[in-house]
Parts: C-alpha cells; structure tokens; sequence
C-alpha cells in the first residue's frame, strides 16, 4: 500500500489537542507507529535568505516487522498562520509489496503529481492511495544522461558515482536540489542496467542540512556555499564543478551507455514519458533526418515487410503442424516452486503455483527459502516467506506479519498449519485473527501458516543458525549481488538484514581479513576487496622470487608470468635451495586461487570460481548471524 503524511505549522492539527507543528493530514488507516517514526523525520531548515531549497529523501524503514520505503519531499512553506515563516514536510509511506510500474526513487520524489507544497483548511484524513494508479502519470528519466551533460559537458560522468565508496558526498557549488536529483537519478539510471530494481538499495538526500543521516544514506547532495561543507561520515566526495571540460572516468561500457542511451532502456516502461511543469522530456534523442536517410528508411521498410510475410507464413504454418501432434504426457513435477522471472523488489508476487519441471535448477534463495520452510513445517510451494526466529516472537509481531500475509485479499481466508495445529486456521475477523497470533507467541517449537491466495508463508524457526553451517547452498553461477538481492524478496522482505561473508584461509603468519558483502555493495566493491588479498599473495610471492636471484644469475623484479612459468617448470626436480621449495608452494597456491579473472568473465563466474577453493568459506547472514553456506555447485 501507499500512503501519506503531511507536517506542517497549523492551528489545529489531526489529532486532538495539537497545534503549531504537527500532523495535518494522513492516510486513513495509517499505523501510530509509523505515523511517529514519519514526524520524527520531518525536519526542515531555513536558509537566511529568503528562498530555501526543496529536501528529497529516500530511505528504508522497518517497524514490528514490516519495511516501509519512505520518500520525503520537505519545502518552504512562506508564513504561517502566526505571521512567521514555516515549512511543509509531506511523506509518501510505500510498503514493500507496493508495485511502482517500474519507476526509481528519483523519478517519483521528482515528477508525483501529488506532492503538496502548502497546507490550508482544517486537517483531514486521507483515502489511500490506488494501487496501480497513482504513480501512472509520472514522468520518465531516460538515458542519455542529459542532466550530467548539462552541467559537466559529458554525461558519461554519470558513471563515476558507482566507483565510489558510500556514503558519497555529492558537492555543488550551486545547483538546486532538484538538478542534483536529477543528476542522482540518471546515475541511479546506470545502476538499473546492471540489477534491475536497484535504484532501491540507494538511499539519497538531496538538498538540506537537516536531513543528512549519512549513516543510512549512500548518496548525501548539498551545495556549499549554503553551508559551507558536507556533513560528516561521507567516506568518498565528487566535486560537480572539478569534472567540467574533462573527460569522464568510470566502467567503459557504463560511460559508453550514459553517453549514448544505447543498450537495454535504462526504465522499463516503453511510453513516452508526459511533458509536466519544471521536469523536461527525457524521451530518445530524435534522430537526424534527410534525403538520403529517408531513401534508405524506405528501402529498409520494403525490406522489413518481405521479412514479417515470410515469418508469418512460417510461423502459421508452425501452429498448423503443432495443432496435428498428440498432446504429450503430463511431465513430471517436482515440490519445489520455480520462479523463473521472479517479481520487482516491492512487488506483490502473483499467485501462481507453478511448480518446476524434473531437474530444473533453482536459485540460492529459492533453495535457502524451502529449507526453512521444511524445517518450520511448511509444506505447501511458497513464493515468498516470512521468517519470524530467536525467542518466542510477541502476537503484536506476529499480528503484523499475518497482515502482510493477507495484504491485498478478502478477510476470513483460510490458512492450513501443521504439525499440532488443527487444520484449518480461519483467520475471518480480527477476534479470530488476535486468537490465532495469541496461541502462536505461547508456542517455543517450530511451526508454519500458509496462504494460498498469496503464495505467501509465515514460518518460525527457534534457532534457524543451528543449522547454518550444514545448509550448503550452491550459488548456480550467481553474484552475491543477485543473491542477496533475490534473498530480500524471497525470505523475511527486508533486503538490509542479509549480507554473505567470505573467509579465505591464511598463508603461514599471513592472515586475510573476511570480505562482507552488503546488500548495497556493488560488484566491483567486492571484486576489489578480493583484489587486494591477490595483491598481497602476489607480494609474497614476488618476496619468495627474489630469495632465488643468487642462484638465477638475475634480477626476476621484472620477470612476467610466462617467463616465471618456464623457470618453474625448468627447476622442477632439480638441485636446489629450500629456497625454491617456499617458492615452488606460493606459486602453486597462487595460480591455483589467486589469478586475476579471465577477460569477460562475469561476475557470478569470479564468485563461483572463487568458492572452489577448499579453504574459502562464504557463509550467508541474517543479522550477523549464519544462515547458510554458499557452495560453488550442486553436491553430487
């Protein structure tokens, strides 16, 4: 669901007995708790001159279980009813089952008709918002990226955010916040290319010192000369200004797709964005047109007509000879729910049941999601599962995960436990419901619910990490990007509470430090990481090299690695020094694990590689804790 917030300074406010700032308006139904946590967040701070900038955040919220995204849009709101200056904040609540049609943060703080920027008249509640409706109108960004090219002359800069570490400070010395939206979101653009959905693990600010929380914020904007610096705990800076007339800096093909638009749409919504008031069409770039181009367009239509008459008879003709086979037997299906083309990160996944033919391979979260499931229990498909662990969970929490479980079906549906519970469980009514998530909270063993209009289930597990080391889990050529991105929406909805940890083992008195990998972690952030464990068995192995130098009768510093190949093979069974041996051994465990990455190799290859080495493990975490363990295949 959707749902609204709006603080400001007012005589009256929504609830009784409140004045001056407070809540004025919010959405029918909206929970207290996150009505709190939303005031607590609509914070404002004047500039002493006369206009004040507009504040865009994005960040992830979770209360009793349920993760909320909140957009927030704060703004000057001119004089209040007392005579001084005030403010407006108004929140935009999107839980994680809500369906976005696609669109980015950027775009909707950017381009959603219903921001308010004032307040009159008495407070009201508000009619949620309809689903599927309400973002409909909003205004696409697509690639290339105009607004870097604007502002630095080549928007192949909007590639070079991903190279930084987060939280990064994006400094100006001029430009709005809304420019600088707009800049975060054609870079959030890029990002989209690579993962789609991943606009959502960006948080950003942009625009004022009074919402900065760099700690839960990856992207933080503001223009200095306002304040006059950034705020603490950014870790990497780019400078807007520093990159005018200079060439851009990032991955080739990402600057390349910045610059041209070329490849896969940076959204995934076909139309033509709608032209508003204050946000320019960022459709493609009409092409050049003449004479000798249009010649050649009509030469290529006839040519394209013949091709589509041919294909057509083709493919009729194909229906004609498949309508003349005998229907072939049922094949063989398996418990297990395969989905091939799993949903958005907040979405609503559809109901479904469709089960995975003999053999079909499954993903790591679809592999760690049934093991829970097995052991709460559960025994019909799921697609998605709601994981309550640890101590006897309160019935307010588990009263907040049966909501979601319910989330967008009639009342009083029926769901089916096992083991000692009665089967079925109605659910009809909220006496039935509080019943049902009484008798759960007094329960210490493992159990399970299911629903089947959802496809959804609810599991509890005492202690799911007993197990943790002994669920081995194959990656099937996955990255731990995908991973962890699939495990969000697979298991528990909330993607920040999942993170994979490698541990690689020690070379005598030389120790590697584990590599975590955060939901927000790029490729490229990881694949560094372990690039600096290579560089340091390279060291040593260089050190080992240079023992030998007496007994080569030269200097191996500038030695490449066919040159080190051919010596190592030359020694072997030789007369030498022990010397050779400690080298011998390096060099063995160096080109066995530590060799750079083959060119074009992707980065779910690099992983799966990297986990064959016997002595790495790459345990899965849920709060720090071990769910599981990746493995680079299925055991045999």
């Amino acid at each position: 669901m959707a749902l609204e917030l709006i603080y400001t300074s007012a005589p009256r406010g929504l609830r009784a007995g409140t004045s001056g700032y407070c809540t004025v308006a919010q959405s029918r139904g909206m929970r207290e708790d996150l009505a709190s946590a939303l005031e607590r967040r609509s914070l404002f701070a004047h500039e002493p001159k006369d206009s004040s900038p507009t504040y865009f955040s994005f960040r992830h919220l979770s209360l009793g279980g349920t993760s909320w995204r909140i957009l927030s849009r704060a703004q000057d709101a001119g004089l209040d009813f007392t005579g001084r200056r005030h403010y407006l904040v108004h929140h935009l609540a999107l839980d994680v089952s809500e369906e976005t049609g696609g669109l980015q943060p950027g775009e909707i703080l950017l381009g959603w008709s219903g921001w308010r920027e004032s307040w009159a008249g008495a407070p009201e509640e508000l009619a949620v918002l309809p689903p599927g409706r309400w973002w409909q109108d909003i205004p696409r960004i697509f690639l290339p990226a105009r607004e870097w090219n604007r502002q630095t002359g080549d928007a192949g800069w909007a590639a070079y955010p991903e190279k930084l570490a987060s939280p990064v400070g994006w400094l100006s010395t001029g430009l709005s916040s809304e420019e600088l939206l707009r800049m975060m979101a054609e870079s959030a653009a890029l990002a989209e290319e690579s993962q789609k959905g991943r606009s959502w693990f960006i948080p950003l600010d942009a625009g004022g010192p009074a919402n900065p929380i760099p700690k839960d914020c990856q992207w933080v904007a503001r223009s200095p000369w306002r304040h006059g610096g950034m705020p603490a705990g950014i870790r990497a800076c780019l400078r807007i200004e520093d990159f005018r007339g200079k060439q851009a800096e990032g991955r080739a093909e990402a600057v390349e797709l910045a610059r041209t638009g070329r490849g896969k749409p940076a959204v995934r919504s076909q139309e033509k964005p709608v032209a508003r008031a204050g946000i320019e069409d960022l459709g493609e770039p009409a092409r050049p047109t003449g004479p000798g181009q249009e010649k050649g367009e009509r030469i290529w239509r006839r040519w394209a007509g013949a091709v589509f008459v041919l294909l057509s008879m083709g493919v009729a003709g194909g229906f004609w000879f498949l309508h003349r086979i005998p229907p072939a037997p049922a094949a063989t299906l398996v418990e297990d729910v395969a989905d091939p083309a799993p949903p958005l990160p907040g979405s609503m996944p559809q109901p479904s049941h469709r089960l995975p033919q003999a053999g079909a391979s499954l993903t790591p979260a679809q592999m760690l999601q049934q093991a829970l499931w097995r052991e709460a229990g559960g025994q019909e498909p799921i697609e998605v599962l709601h994981l309550l662990f640890g101590k006897p969970a309160p019935a307010g929490v588990i009263e907040d995960e049966v909501g979601l479980l319910l989330q967008g079906t009639a009342d009083g549906r029926v769901v089916r436990g096992p083991g000692d519970w009665s089967a079925p469980v109605s659910l009809e009514g909220k006496e039935n419901r509080a019943s049902f998530c009484r008798e759960a909270a007094k329960k210490t063993s493992a159990w399970s619910v299911f629903v089947p209009a959802t496809s959804r289930g609810l599991a509890y597990v005492p202690d799911p990490f007993a197990q943790g080391a002994a669920r081995n889990i194959p990656t099937q050529l996955s990255s731990p990007g995908e991973i962890l991105d699939e495990l969000g929406r697979r298991i528990f909805l909330d993607p920040q509470r999942w993170s994979l940890v490698i541990h690689f083992p020690g070379w005598e008195e030389q120790k590697f430090m584990p590599v975590r990998i955060g939901p927000q972690d790029s490729d490229r952030l990881w694949i560094d990481r372990v690039d600096q464990h290579r560089s340091q068995m390279r060291v040593l192995r260089g050190e080992a090299l240079r023992r030998l130098a007496p007994w080569l009768g030269e200097d191996p510093e500038r030695w490449d690695e066919r040159k080190i190949r051919t010596l190592t093979a030359q020694m072997k069974g030789g007369n030498f020094p022990e010397f050779f041996e400690q080298f011998h051994k390096l060099d063995e465990e160096y080109r066995s694990w530590w060799l750079p990455p083959v060119p074009g190799e992707g980065p779910g290859e690099i992983f799966g590689r990297l986990l064959k080495n016997s002595g790495v493990r790459c345990e899965v975490q849920l709060d720090g804790l071990v769910v599981g363990r990746l493995v680079p295949k299925l055991p045999q």
